[in-house]
């Protein structure tokens, strides 16, 4: 009996093992690597992140909150519906008629059905008038639409709100000690 055939069948098995086993070792090697790009990309995209949030934020020192309008009263239409009624708005502050907004398309929050009051955020293109809108809301004349009343705010991003909160804090500790301060 013959048994080289076996021994040509085995030494052939071993080899392909051995190939299978050097691949496998290569393939391990290879998604180490890939691991060690992901890891670098997800840190990458949380960097990019962090620096579109404050592009963003930037961008939103000209956005205005108008909070108080009726639910679906501006239609589809909301540059032409706060353009014709900005008067409303800026009752005393001289417009001249380059003045422009347009609609900033973010959801600030989920709304729940029957909800009064619903922020409108608009981004008005010229700083001075942003500024001469938030005066008017500051006076003592009520903001109003048909029967309902409308606040306007600047529309700060989150880590704005937090740094002006962590400032509130520091202005009544300044207060409590009688220590005298000025904004610059």
């Amino acid at each position: 009996m013959d048994v080289s055939p076996l021994y040509q069948y085995h030494w052939n098995v071993a080899d392909r093992v051995t190939e299978a086993e050097s691949n496998m070792y290569e393939l391990e090697d290879t998604v180490n690597q890939l691991q060690i790009t992901v890891t670098q990309l997800v840190i990458t995209m949380w960097s990019l992140e962090v620096l579109i949030e404050d592009a963003k934020g930037l961008a939103r020192t000209d956005n205005l909150l108008f909070v108080g309008f009726p639910v679906e009263e501006e239609g589809r239409k909301l540059k032409q519906f706060l353009e014709q009624r900005r008067k409303c708005f800026v009752k005393e502050a001289a417009l001249s008629a380059f003045f422009f907004m347009e609609r900033v398309y973010r959801a600030l929050y989920s709304r729940t059905p029957g909800t009064p009051l619903r922020p409108i955020v608009a981004k008005i293109l010229n700083y001075k008038y942003r500024d001469d809108i938030l005066q008017v809301a500051k006076g003592s004349a009520a903001v109003t639409y048909e029967i309902y009343g409308i606040m306007t705010f600047p529309d700060y991003t989150n880590k704005d709100q937090i740094q002006r909160q962590s400032f509130k804090r520091v202005k009544v500790k300044l207060r409590v000690m009688d220590l005298k301060y000025t904004l610059l």
